[in-house]
């Protein structure tokens, strides 16, 4: 599946058929999204919350405030409705419909990007500090961390199997 944003409209489209599948009538300001499987998607906000939308039914699952900074990025992991998000000032954390869960200071600047590693357990940050993070998805405990001093970490993605990160820079890239 893809979302894209169409004016004030989110529409889902199955990539397999080319068919639309949902069109939710959403803020037009979105900030962060991701979806997962057929199920859920998940959106950050400028005013700093995080919401879930089902998919199968159209239906606004839950929505949280979870930062006073706007939110720049969301994550679903598979078979979990929470999401984890972080936000412009550098925090990340897990939302879901009991509200904010833990919380740390994840980066020192503006996260661009987050990312579940599959089968793995681990959650993946990349911020405008010039680090992507590796992070035990549970409790976010720091693992590994990858930097470029100089550089702006654009995001960051994990193969399948969980065994490799790759970080673009705004200049560069690394495995």
């Amino acid at each position: 599946f893809v979302a894209t944003l169409q004016g004030d409209t989110v529409v889902v489209y199955n990539l397999a058929t080319s068919r639309r599948v949902r069109t939710l009538a959403i803020d037009p300001w979105i900030t962060a999204l991701d979806l997962h499987d057929d199920r859920w998607l998940a959106v950050g906000f400028p005013d700093g919350s995080v919401h879930l939308w089902d998919l199968r039914t159209g239906g606004h699952a839950w929505g949280v405030r979870v930062s006073a900074a706007p939110v720049t990025a969301v994550a679903l992991m598979a078979g979990s409705e929470p999401a984890a998000w972080a936000d412009a000032d550098g925090a990340l954390g897990w939302a879901g419909p009991a509200g904010v869960g833990v919380t740390v200071a994840g980066h020192s600047g503006r996260v661009a990007s987050l990312r579940f590693a599959p089968g793995s357990g681990w959650l993946v940050s990349a911020g405008e500090d010039g680090a992507a993070r590796v992070w035990d998805a549970d409790r976010l405990v720091l693992r590994h961390e990858v930097r470029e001093a100089t550089e702006y970490a654009t995001d960051a993605a994990v193969d399948p199997a969980g065994r490799l990160l790759v970080v673009p820079w705004r200049n560069a890239w690394r495995l």
